[in-house]
């Protein structure tokens, strides 16, 4: 059986930047879809963001040179709703960051 596809946002190039790389999505406990992309540029190297149910597309964090963040890894949400990622190349040693996210919470650096 096939289903319907639909597309739930497209990315403003003038407002958003060009995505070039994308983590996973996941589905939060709020029923709102979130990921990481990378656009590649030095002010805002990634953001994470979230799709909610009616189709808004929110940045909720821009990953920028004090975090020195890029390219997306594998996002992963815990049974209690906290979303888990990884950010190559940023943190003390710009060997990257483990972060976790707490929905209509804060962005909190886990280790760098």
């Amino acid at each position: 059986m096939l289903g319907n596809v639909s597309i739930v946002h497209t990315f403003n190039a003038t407002t958003e930047g060009i995505p070039y790389a994308f983590s996973n999505l996941v589905m939060g406990s709020d029923g709102s879809i979130y990921g990481v992309a990378t656009n590649g540029t030095p002010a805002t190297m990634a953001w994470f963001f979230r799709v909610d149910s009616a189709g808004t597309f929110t940045k909720l964090m821009e990953f920028t040179a004090a975090w020195l963040g890029d390219v997306p890894a594998a996002l992963v949400i815990s049974p209690s709703g906290v979303i888990y990622g990884t950010l190559n190349n940023g943190g003390a040693n710009l060997t990257g960051i483990i972060y976790k996210y707490i929905p209509g919470g804060q962005m909190t650096t886990l280790y760098t």
